[in-house]
């Protein structure tokens, strides 16, 4: 048979089969079949049989199939049986394919040729980014490595929109405020020497000025959800800092995008403190020397702790050759607790009080590295859970010896009872603190199970601040 002829044949046995109704649902099956095994072999069945598929099946292997309500057809046996109509000679890989007018290919073919493409499509923005950083991120891409998973999903979705998207991501990264190293911005884990000032840019500008839309790196619209992610796995390679799980916080997002050089709003972003004196380029502040003399409680914006060159307690809170303490507490209760019994003394004057309002943003981990570079000696006290303890142990990690734990002890914890029972899954943060310190408090939640939370004993913290000023 000539090839002109088996093409004619293979034509008309097509146009046969596309003209057979109960061939449809069993020519999906072979197909199944043939990606299934690389060839045309083994078995599919046919279930719920409709009077179509009876009469098909029963003409092309010549048996009755009236009464059955399914079919087990083997591929071979087709194939046999198509070797006995006017069709014998074409295959039926052959079939299929005129069928469906498509190649047939394997499981494993198809997904060979689907991730050559996609390693074509992301490997074609390094060429067009060689900067390190969009580098890195996109060879982490390639690997399917850490944070990249977004953007394979977004591949899947909409691979056109996707590379629009990422040119202006790798855009931006290649724009940060901060340098390859991190060097220009604050390091969560160093203190900032000396109150140097460091760059930083708000994240609308930035987006404004990279791309002309001041939101398009906002957390709901996917530029900014690949941007973070990007920096996240940034992140975790120049510090050495294990990224969250599954879920990002907003404190740890603003952590990460605070390394880079980003903040989302400067405003919100405060630190509450009283009782010290703050220098502008080696001039005292009139406000807040005003502020120790009234007695007030300041929220200090970013915008404005950005501008301080010094920071140290009030001059009245410290003799010549003592520490100059401040205290630092997580919970904004137990600040306003301790304020509130000094405004009630005589002169109504506040200690050198600092307030984080749980996670660590940057405006109070810049104003506490001022502290620390002027020689203060920072004492701090939290909550007995595992977050609580996983804040203390970063920030004796970020100042050492200029941070002392404040009412850490096996005894604040037995006086802050009744606690709350812990899942496990916060238990298990507890693996993470390994500071000696914390080792007895750790093992307290450990046996009981229970946070505990320092408004328990804030007579304790207050009788510390009474013997120490008054």
């Amino acid at each position: 048979m000539g090839e002109k002829a088996g093409n004619e044949l293979l034509q008309e046995a097509v146009q046969y089969f596309r003209e057979q109704k109960g061939f449809a649902r069993l020519a999906r099956l072979f197909v199944d079949k043939y990606r299934s095994l690389g060839r045309c072999g083994g078995t599919v069945r046919l279930t719920s049989l409709t009077g179509s598929e009876r009469e098909f099946l029963g003409h092309i292997f010549r048996r009755d199939y009236g009464r059955q309500q399914s079919a087990v057809v083997s591929l071979e046996k087709f194939q046999q049986a198509l070797d006995k109509t006017r069709f014998a000679g074409v295959t039926l890989e052959e079939l299929l394919e005129g069928y469906t007018g498509e190649r047939l290919i394997t499981k494993a073919e198809e997904r060979e040729e689907y991730e050559a493409a996609k390693r074509t499509f992301f490997a074609g923005f390094l060429s067009r980014f060689p900067q390190p950083r969009c580098r890195r991120w996109l060879l982490n891409i390639l690997e399917k490595g850490p944070y990249s998973r977004g953007v394979h999903l977004a591949y899947d979705n909409d691979r056109e929109g996707l590379g629009q998207k990422l040119v202006r991501v790798l855009r931006a990264l290649a724009s940060l405020p901060s340098s390859e190293e991190g060097r220009t911005v604050v390091d969560p884990l160093r203190p900032a020497q000396g109150g140097s000032h460091r760059r930083f840019e708000r994240l609308p500008l930035f987006a404004g000025r990279i791309t002309g839309d001041p939101h398009l790196f906002d957390p709901d619209r996917e530029e900014g959800r690949f941007l973070l992610s990007a920096l996240q796995y940034l992140y975790k390679e120049e510090t050495g800092t294990e990224g969250p799980g599954r879920v990002l916080t907003a404190e740890k997002a603003a952590e990460i995008l605070q390394y880079f050089g980003l903040v989302r709003d400067d405003l919100l972003n405060f630190v509450t403190c009283a009782g010290l004196i703050a220098y502008r380029e080696g001039r005292r502040l009139s406000s807040w020397q005003m502020a120790w003399e009234e007695g007030c409680v300041l929220n200090v914006p970013l915008r404005e702790v950005l501008k301080l060159s010094a920071v140290f307690p009030g001059s009245g809170y410290f003799r010549p050759g003592r520490e100059k303490r401040v205290f630092v507490v997580e919970n904004s209760g137990v600040f306003s607790g301790l304020a509130d019994h000094f405004a009630a003394l005589p002169g109504g004057r506040l200690p050198p009080l600092l307030a984080t309002h749980g996670q660590f943003n940057l405006a109070a981990l810049l104003l506490l590295d001022l502290l620390a570079a002027g020689g203060a000696t920072l004492y701090y006290s939290g909550d007995f859970d595992p977050e609580g303890l996983q804040m203390a142990q970063q920030l004796r990690k970020r100042y050492g010896q200029c941070l002392k734990l404040w009412h850490y002890e096996c005894e604040d914890y037995e006086a802050s009872r009744p606690g709350k029972i812990l899942r496990p899954s916060r238990l298990k943060k507890l693996d993470s603190v390994q500071d000696p310190g914390l080792h007895p408090v750790k093992q307290g939640i450990l046996s009981t199970r229970e946070a505990r939370y320092q408004e328990k004993i804030l007579d304790r913290l207050i009788q510390d601040l009474a013997d120490e000023f008054q």
